[in-house]
């Protein structure tokens, strides 16, 4: 088996991600294992144990809201054949909200900076010194979120037990810990801009990719809403909006994104 699909799950999969599952992995051979519907720490950390006991060479992180593009993961595995210091590779995703940035990011001044596309018409403030890359180009990162993410499972060896358990005090949710840890050990992490999952809103049916207006996943592919209104007008109504807010995660992480969110209230908007 070369490839193990980790799924920690709410309850079901999304229609998109059984769509991407059966339909947009090509050729790969590849066990899909899901935890459903126990807190998100402690269903990666069981995935965690599992994958290494199969011991694929590869394994494959997928959230239950993803929508892999035709082709997107059998490049992430390509990437990985064709440079194997990269360790771990996200694919291109963000939040379930328009315009949002990637959910890859670099550190500075020990602060996560999410990375920012070179010529992206997002209709939000965009610090100078924020990370840059253009679209297909792999880009070395500190952290990202685990939408959408590839990784040698041998690293999930040497990271060691429960690799995503939350420090007492933490800001930082289970994904961004397991790549601290990952760093720690002297992994590359990095992000391939060329391979889009897209993120869906189950509620809803809209699919959300970096820097993009909302979409639907029509004819097995992300396509926009038609739309009349500016990408300002599109955005408005997100910019409050706590995209968490009602989705069971466990305890420990709902009070870290509760947090997140009161303080980014406080601040200007941003990507």
């Amino acid at each position: 088996m070369n490839l193990t699909i980790c799924i920690p799950s709410r309850a079901e999969l999304s229609p998109e991600t059984k769509i991407a599952l059966a339909n947009n992995l090509g050729s790969i051979a590849h066990e899909i294992i899901a935890v459903v519907g126990k807190p998100v720490v402690e269903a990666r950390n069981e995935l965690a144990r599992r994958a290494l006991e199969r011991g694929a060479e590869f394994t494959l992180w997928l959230d239950d809201d993803a929508y892999p593009e035709p082709g997107s993961i059998e490049r992430l595995l390509a990437t990985m054949n064709e440079r194997p210091a990269i360790e771990m590779l996200a694919a291109f995703a963000c939040d379930r909200r328009p315009f949002c940035s990637p959910n890859a990011f670099r550190l500075h001044n020990d602060r996560y900076v999410a990375l920012v596309e070179r010529s992206t018409p997002a209709p939000f403030a965009l610090p100078a010194w924020a990370p840059r890359y253009s679209i297909g180009e792999i880009v070395p990162i500190d952290a990202c979120a685990f939408h959408a993410v590839l990784m040698r499972t041998a690293l999930l060896e040497r990271v060691g037990p429960d690799p995503f358990a939350l420090p007492e005090g933490t800001e930082h949710p289970e994904d961004f810990q397991f790549c601290r840890r990952a760093r720690a050990s002297g992994a590359l992490l990095a992000v391939d801009t060329g391979a889009p999952v897209a993120h869906v809103e189950t509620e809803s049916g809209l699919a959300f990719l970096p820097y993009k207006p909302p979409g639907r996943i029509v004819a097995n592919r992300f396509a926009i809403v038609p739309e009349s209104r500016s990408a300002a007008e599109i955005a408005a109504p997100w910019r409050e909006r706590d995209i968490r807010a009602g989705r069971s995660y466990g305890a420990g992480l709902e009070a870290i994104f509760r947090s997140a969110h009161i303080r980014k209230q406080g601040k200007p908007h941003n990507a």
